[in-house]
């Protein structure tokens, strides 16, 4: 998986393939976002939500800034 961040750009590649190209100028970076100190900054998180009933691993995560 790979995960490219910059600025309100989001996009996010499995096996090379886009899977989501978000740009959240407007939402990420709105005066509520801002207020609370979120949305350009903060904690990455990768999740799978509960309705789901698959499993998934993460295996050799790199952080790269």
């Amino acid at each position: 998986m790979y995960l490219y961040c910059r600025g309100t750009r989001i996009i996010t590649k499995i096996n090379n393939v886009v899977i989501s190209d978000y740009d959240g100028a407007g939402v990420l970076n709105d005066s509520v976002h801002t207020k609370l100190n979120v949305g350009m900054n903060g904690t990455l998180a990768i999740q799978l939500h509960k309705k789901h009933d698959i499993d998934i691993q993460f295996k050799d995560i790199y952080l790269k800034k």
